[in-house]
């Protein structure tokens, strides 16, 4: 029996880079209906299940027959607008899930599954609205390219620290009973609940709610705070950790705020917000103030006991202010520095908006294939294969004996992973001299390509 919608995702499993883009194309072409279907249910930011764990569940016995593909998509997608208009919540959600995946064969319960939990292996909005335009609703952020003295043109400037967490939007739309809040990733995925950081932004709703005469918009609708959730002991790979996991988080964690603006703004679809980022800051600043929070003596807002926090920003007349400060930040032991002209909006893409400083060079780049290494190494990793901007780079630097072992051992679930690569220089061949393995960049989407 043929099943494309299966068939598809077996396909992209096995495809990197501008191979997806193909696979698509042929999809496309020959199972248009289907897979449309597919992907807008599984990859449209604003329509989510309210679903953390999927059910246990038995599929049906190989001596029965399963749902025809006409029923099976009858029955999923019915089942996933249930879900997102909340009309089954609950148990019930649960019973209808386990019901629906017992009629089905192991083949139909992996893309139903795919569905409900908005995990399309391989794939994203972003490279599906390559091949159809405009199909998927772009979820975009802002991010930042590498510092040039040139791109400041007028003073003062903003300098903030660079945290090293996991970027995060924290959506918050009101009802009539309250709030809802939701935790998503830079592409819009849903990432991991923080029970702690969601009772905290409860609270602020409730106090921005009573200050109508001045967040009236924000009262009537509600708001996207943009962010960073890094965990209290400053390691990078305990939050990401934590972020993909699908029960709720209990290690202690905060998100520090850096933009904020009205949901209406967000959703607008222009790809930018056009106040610049003084009328931003100046906003997200009054917010926090009816946030309890205090005014220290430059002008700072303190950080409070609460677990949202407002990012800590420093004006700047001269790039040699700037340098101190990158400095000192670098001595507390921080990731580096971000710096914002004033004249810039927010935009949903890579902008001069956001200037990074780093304190070395490093690339994120996919994993294309896998190197056998030579003696002390036989039978073990010897290099990372990956791709850097069509450059075939090896990487062998960097990489522990355990870690050496276990990629080996599970090769290919390792093709196509972002990793970031620290290097000297890029060389006159446009390859990269002394590249090292620094870390996996799970929380980044691969289709972002090549980034600083």
């Amino acid at each position: 029996m043929s099943f494309p919608e299966y068939d598809l995702i077996q396909e992209l499993k096995k495809a990197s880079g501008k191979k997806r883009e193909e696979v698509l194309h042929k999809y496309m072409k020959e199972h248009r209906i289907e897979t449309e279907m597919l992907l807008k249910a599984a990859l449209n930011p604003f329509v989510t299940y309210g679903i953390k764990k999927i059910p246990e569940f038995d599929c049906v016995d190989s001596d029965v027959a399963p749902m025809n593909s006409s029923a099976w998509g009858s029955s999923i997608y019915d089942l996933a607008q249930k879900l997102a208009d909340r009309s089954l919540t609950g148990r019930a959600a649960i019973e209808a899930i386990q019901e629906h995946l017992s009629f089905c064969s192991q083949e139909q319960a992996e893309v139903s599954v795919a569905i409900i939990k908005k995990d399309l292996p391989g794939i994203s909005a972003k490279t599906v609205n390559k091949v159809a335009p405009n199909m998927i609703p772009y979820f975009d952020v802002m991010l930042s390219h590498k510092y040039e003295e040139k791109r400041i043109k007028e003073w003062p400037a903003s300098v903030e620290i660079k945290l090293d967490g996991v970027r995060c939007l924290a959506m918050v739309q009101f009802t009539v009973s309250g709030a809802t809040v939701k935790f998503l990733s830079r592409t819009g995925k849903p990432i991991n609940d923080f029970p702690a950081i969601r009772t905290s932004l409860y609270k602020w709703c409730k106090k921005l709610k009573d200050r109508a005469a001045f967040f009236s918009t924000l009262a009537s609708s509600g708001f996207v705070i943009d962010g960073e959730i890094i965990s209290k002991d400053n390691q990078f790979n305990t939050i990401v950790g934590e972020t993909h996991k699908k029960e709720n988080s209990e290690i202690a964690a905060e998100l520090h705020a850096f933009e904020m603006f009205t949901l209406d703004e967000f959703l607008n679809g222009s790809g930018y917000m056009k106040n610049l980022y003084p009328q931003r800051r100046h906003r997200l600043e009054m917010a926090f103030k009816f946030y309890d929070a205090r005014v220290d003596t430059l002008g700072n807002i303190e950080e409070f006991k609460e677990v949202v926090k407002l990012s800590r920003r420093y004006i700047v007349n001269s790039h040699d202010e700037i340098e101190h400060y990158y400095q000192t930040f670098r001595n507390k032991g921080f990731e580096g520095a971000i710096v914002k002209p004033n004249n810039f909006p927010y935009e949903k893409k890579r902008s001069f908006g956001w200037l990074k400083i780093k304190d070395r060079n490093t690339v994120d780049v996919e994993i294309t294939g896998l190197q056998e290494g030579t003696g002390k190494f036989e039978g073990q990793l010897g290099a990372l294969v990956v791709n850097f901007e069509g450059v075939t780079v090896n990487v062998g630097s960097g990489l522990t004996d355990e870690l050496r072992e276990s990629i080996w051992l599970d090769k290919d679930s390792h093709i196509g992973r972002l990793v970031e690569v620290e290097y000297h220089e890029v060389t006159p061949d446009k390859s990269l001299r002394h590249p090292r393995f620094i870390r996996f960049r799970d929380d980044k989407p691969v289709e972002d390509g090549v980034g600083v």
